[in-house]
């Protein structure tokens, strides 16, 4: 079904914005893995999360981040089978949201893949190495 999406890139933009918006918004795996595209407002740079108690907030991300969603999102449109969906995270296997455990498994094995040893958990990037 998504057999074309994957040969354009589609998991390695999602991998990126991923990472990105983990790293970037310092969201809890819940809160990022549940989210939905208009969670996601590109023109102000900013995602709002629902947390705990279903409290929510809106953060801000840099522009950096800003285009790894951007271009997920531009190739998810573009993929027939993907329409629809509302889910933000899709998993390629059955055009199905990806649910906040896969994304674990996922980030797990990018972190080992990458060659780092542990995990940090919630760390937010800022300052100017956050551009």
């Amino acid at each position: 079904m998504l057999e074309a999406c994957e040969r354009s890139g589609f998991v390695q933009l999602r991998d990126q914005a991923l990472v990105r918006m983990f790293y970037n918004t310092g969201g809890r795996s819940a809160e990022i893995g549940d989210l939905l595209v208009p969670d996601v407002d590109l023109d102000t740079d900013s995602v709002v999360l629902t947390g705990k108690g279903g409290k929510q907030r809106r953060v801000r991300f840099v522009a950096k981040t800003a285009g790894a969603p951007r271009r997920y999102v531009r190739a998810c449109s573009r993929c027939p089978g993907l329409i629809g969906i509302d889910q933000l995270w899709i998993a390629v296997k059955g055009a199905r949201p990806l649910k906040p455990n896969g994304i674990k498994i996922r980030l797990r094995k990018l972190r080992d893949r990458a060659g780092f040893a542990s995990r940090h958990r919630r760390t937010r990037l800022t300052g100017p190495a956050a551009g």
